[in-house]
């Protein structure tokens, strides 16, 4: 988490309106004990990446894609299209 949090950090969040009361102060907190620097869109930004990355995983370890006759690698490379455009 550590370098995801860098990573957004170092692009920069512009286009990200920062989270309202008190969430962004709970993700400013949470980023600077892990990341120095990270405001709270970037941090926002890295919860939600990786509650979906792991969603996917927990779909995947459950057999659930599977079960629908999905291919997880290719539903896991569309997600990371997604969350990098």
């Amino acid at each position: 988490m550590n370098q995801l949090l860098g990573v957004l950090r170092d692009l920069g969040d512009r286009t990200a309106a920062p989270p309202p009361q008190p969430l962004a102060s709970q993700l400013t907190a949470w980023a600077q004990a892990h990341d120095p620097g990270t405001g709270p869109a970037a941090a926002l930004r890295a919860v939600l990446t990786w509650s979906r990355l792991h969603g996917l995983v927990s779909l995947e370890i459950a057999g659930n894609l599977a079960s629908m006759g999905i291919d997880p690698d290719q539903v896991f490379e569309a997600q990371l299209t997604t969350l990098t455009a």
